[in-house]
């Protein structure tokens, strides 16, 4: 039941830290999403400075991507609001839905399993009919730059089976 595991981590920029993707957001615009990594010391704890590095992500032919940063207006959309951050978590909130008005709870763990560094994105919230531990967000039907709509993809916290939920926002 892990997100995502050693194999998708890879060194931040200053050479000293553990990137490990977490979790993804799309639009239904295009191909592109933004990757949330968290940033994790050797010991697998997360970096409680500077948690999670958000980059947009673009498949190009071949099967290779490109990542860029994300400007002030992605980061107000696509942002999470950080609420708790501790040495083995993050909790918080993605700002499109949270402005909604939408209690939609992300909270990020951090592990260490067998020399791996391992992390588990779990969302819980008042209009999910249970806990997810979450593979993607996918926003849907906009007002403007308001997502209207959150599809969730995962698998149940308690029973491990794939779940597929859509929330209306509005």
């Amino acid at each position: 039941m892990v997100v995502c595991s050693y194999w998708s981590a890879h060194a931040d920029d200053h050479g000293k830290n553990l990137m490990v993707h977490a979790f993804s957001v799309a639009k239904e615009i295009n191909q592109s999403y933004v990757s949330y990594d968290v940033r994790l010391t050797p010991t697998c704890q997360i970096d409680t400075k500077d948690p999670l590095d958000l980059k947009w992500v673009t498949p190009l032919k071949g099967g290779s991507s490109r990542r860029d940063g994300l400007n002030f207006i992605e980061k107000n959309l696509y942002g999470l609001d950080i609420e708790k951050t501790k040495p083995t978590s993050i909790q918080g909130q993605v700002k499109a839905v949270k402005r909604q008005g939408v209690t939609l709870v992300v909270q990020i763990i951090a592990k260490k399993s067998s020399n791996r560094c391992l992390v588990e994105t779990r969302i819980s919230g008042t209009k999910l009919p249970s806990d997810v531990i979450v593979d993607s967000l996918f926003l849907q039907r906009f007002s403007g730059n308001t997502p209207t709509q959150v599809a969730v993809k995962g698998r149940d916290t308690d029973s491990g089976n794939p779940v597929k939920y859509v929330l209306d926002l509005a």
